[in-house]
């Protein structure tokens, strides 16, 4: 019997959070993905919304990354001394 309560339970959770998702996105920003259930893709412009690409946001990600592990190295360092 338990078994079958937490499958329920799973169940109506990714169903509510599959509600919540479309709503919380208004329908604008994601789409749903024809012939799968519980699947969503983002249709939305990047460069409209925000004014980067994904590539041009990748390439900030990384570089900020490499400047956060570079300003580590150094502080280890001066630690050390």
């Amino acid at each position: 019997m338990r078994r079958l309560i937490d499958a329920f339970l799973q169940s109506l959770l990714t169903d509510v959070s599959s509600l919540l998702c479309r709503y919380y996105y208004d329908g604008d920003m994601i789409s749903k993905v024809h012939g799968k259930r519980f699947v969503y893709k983002f249709v939305c412009d990047l460069r409209q919304l925000i004014g980067y690409s994904a590539a041009e946001l990748n390439r900030l990600v990384t570089e900020a990354e490499e400047k956060a592990l570079a300003g580590q190295r150094i502080n280890k360092r001066r630690r050390r001394r």
